[in-house]
């Protein structure tokens, strides 16, 4: 598989005032992603995860992830940053999916998709979500998955208004917990893309 083309030019995204860029990561935005992780874990995961755990988690994986696909080290990913007024809100990781899925086609996968609380309900999320599925399908990705924290209510009614269907859970080990989160699937990676031009929800990302 190719790797994704970060030499693709920026493009600029209107939601009625809101004037949005989306380009592909530099390494100058990494401290950024980790910031916005971060952000909003905290604002996210209240109630889902414990206050001390949260209070004490760090960007340093995130980053570290970021700066070896911006490397090259995994092939056919990238990563992909919304700008409002020059300032980073949100980012996308996506690529070849994780796990074998030979009876279903060839899977993309969101690793992580975050935008900051200040900047939630805009629309950016839908514009991650939907460009970050053209890149896969351009490198011949014919569906789509991810995994959302279980209980994260609203990421859920989300993926749901793009399309998503909810498949299983899976329990997993991170920050001295246990955590379930849920599959969402696509089947055909192009419904996503195609949800571009509809108008918002009010609780898109």
């Amino acid at each position: 598989m190719a790797h994704a083309d970060h030499n693709r030019q920026d493009q600029l995204l209107g939601f009625g005032k809101n004037r949005v860029s989306l380009r592909h990561a530099s390494a100058t935005d990494v401290a950024a992603i980790g910031h916005i992780q971060v952000t909003t874990w905290r604002d996210a995961y209240r109630d889902l995860i414990p206050d001390d755990i949260l209070a004490n988690i760090t960007s340093e994986k995130i980053e570290v992830f970021v700066t070896e696909i911006l490397s090259g080290l995994h092939e056919g990913t990238f990563v992909l940053v919304c700008e409002m007024g020059m300032c980073p809100a949100g980012f996308c990781i996506g690529g070849p999916e994780r796990r074998e899925r030979e009876e279903r086609g060839s899977f993309g996968e969101i690793y992580s998709m975050y935008v900051l609380p200040a900047y939630q309900r805009l629309g950016l999320g839908k514009a991650l979500l939907c460009h970050a599925a053209e890149l896969l399908g351009s490198n011949g990705m014919t569906a789509l998955s991810l995994w959302v924290l279980r209980g994260n209510k609203s990421a859920l009614r989300f993926y749901q208004s793009m399309g998503g269907v909810m498949e299983e859970t899976k329990q997993f080990e991170a920050f001295g917990t246990t955590l379930v989160v849920q599959g969402i699937f696509w089947e055909q990676i192009s419904d996503v893309a195609d949800r571009a031009d509809l108008p918002s929800r009010p609780y898109d990302g």
